[in-house]
């Protein structure tokens, strides 16, 4: 009976793993999961998604807004990011915890549990710097291009994980299964997130705004950190290059985002 289980569940690891690894790289993903224990077992997003519909519902009690697409925005929370608490860097990271609106929760979930998830699975640790990353490039780009508005919400990382994999999408596109539905999907989907977040920015009836620029943040360095951290088994020469030039254009990134926060301080 145990053997049964085990070999069931190897063939749900399969399975969730072919649905983000193109067919070329699939022989040795499966090799790892032929060895893989569950030892650490992939909870990172799991974790992260319950902790996101904690917060979410706590909040929405608390606030006593109730359920609607803009809000609740708790702005006196200690884990958001504002530039009246720019020297808390903790908040920088923690943002990502707090969402504004059902719709933006659910989609945020939603990526993480469905092109997460497989994600954690074939590459591990890997995605926690991809997701953190996603969220620190985010939350630079907020405060260096709209620093007089509120962050928060895990959109900069479900962004780093969404543009992350389309970017393997597009470039193994023979390879991948049901490419270019996929990747419509992640971009209706996407567009319809960030199309919210440009209302609420702009054209919601409240006085408290929360940032857009969250989303761009984490869409770079999704980008960005799949050509750093996946290079694959038998990089070509297209990933060494990629992987040199990705990190350098990281590097740029991170300087003008800190240049343009520190710009004003400077002047006064």
């Amino acid at each position: 009976m145990s053997k049964c289980k085990g070999y069931r569940l190897r063939e749900y690891l399969f399975k969730a793993a072919m649905t983000v690894t193109p067919r070329n790289q699939r022989i040795h993903v499966f090799n790892s999961l032929q060895q893989y224990k569950c030892v650490p077992p992939p909870l990172f997003l799991i974790l992260l998604s319950i902790a996101q519909l904690a917060f979410y519902l706590y909040y929405v009690f608390d606030s006593s807004e109730g359920v609607w697409l803009s809000g609740p925005i708790p702005t006196m929370s200690p884990f958001i990011v504002s530039h009246h608490h720019i020297s808390q860097l903790w908040r920088l990271f923690t943002y990502c915890l707090i969402n504004v609106g059902i719709f933006h929760v659910a989609f945020n979930v939603i990526i993480q549990v469905v092109i997460g998830l497989p994600l954690e699975l074939v590459h591990a640790w890997k995605i926690y710097i991809l997701y953190l990353m996603g969220v620190l490039f985010g939350a630079l780009l907020s405060l260096a291009l709209d620093p007089g508005v509120f962050l928060m919400g895990g959109a900069a990382g479900s962004f780093a994980l969404s543009a992350s994999h389309i970017t393997t999408i597009l470039t193994n596109f023979k390879n991948m299964e049901n490419a270019a539905i996929r990747f419509s999907l992640l971009l209706l989907f996407g567009s319809l997130d960030y199309a919210l977040a440009v209302y609420q920015r702009f054209f919601a009836p409240r006085i408290d705004k929360v940032s857009m620029y969250g989303h761009l943040g984490g869409l770079v360095a999704g980008v960005l950190f799949t050509f750093i951290l996946f290079r694959g088994t038998k990089p070509s020469r297209f990933y060494t290059v990629s992987f040199w030039v990705s990190l350098v254009l990281c590097g740029f990134y991170i300087a003008i985002c800190i240049a343009l926060i520190s710009a004003p301080n400077l002047l006064h």
